[in-house]
């Protein structure tokens, strides 16, 4: 599996370049991960050999929320603070389209076909993006004594 990986581009020693068709001086993704965690971009220092170095511009990463963790069983969980009936409608949004989206993936894995499995998959990623909306509300609103945390999507599975 790592020489597929490699074969792709996702970490090989031969240049962080993207090798497959995409954007010029696209760089693979595993090196995409590493200018994050180094906060910089790489950038091609010398050539024959080739090498690379994080010296690029620096990488601001963008504001966050003070999202609280999830509690065990979920933010209406016994103790919990009961979140109010908006909260709890876009907390019910996420999880259904959460469940959906894991629904249809199975349903993808599990497809004989491979267009069938295709539309599947298209269709998972689009339920995922549905996600977006009842996210970023709850992020806006307040868990009650959280001292300025917020709420965030619980990831729960709701059957059919």
């Amino acid at each position: 599996m790592i020489e597929v990986i490699k074969e792709q581009g996702e970490g090989t020693s031969a240049s962080p370049q993207n090798p497959h068709p995409g954007v010029a001086d696209e760089l693979a993704h595993f090196h995409v991960f590493q200018e994050l965690f180094h906060g910089r971009r790489l950038v091609k220092v010398a050539e024959n050999p080739d090498r690379w170095e994080f010296t690029g511009n620096a990488i601001t990463m963008p504001g966050t929320r003070p999202m609280g963790t999830v509690p065990e069983g979920g933010w209406a969980a016994p103790g919990q603070p009961t979140p109010d009936a908006e909260t709890q409608d876009l907390l019910d949004q996420g999880n259904q389209a959460y469940s959906r989206m894991l629904d249809l993936l199975e349903d993808a894995w599990q497809a004989n076909d491979p267009d069938t499995a295709t539309g599947l998959l298209d269709a998972a990623v689009f339920k995922m993006a549905g996600l977006r909306g009842p996210a970023r509300s709850l992020m806006l609103r307040e868990v009650p004594g959280g001292d300025g945390q917020t709420y965030g999507p619980e990831f729960r599975y709701i059957d059919n």
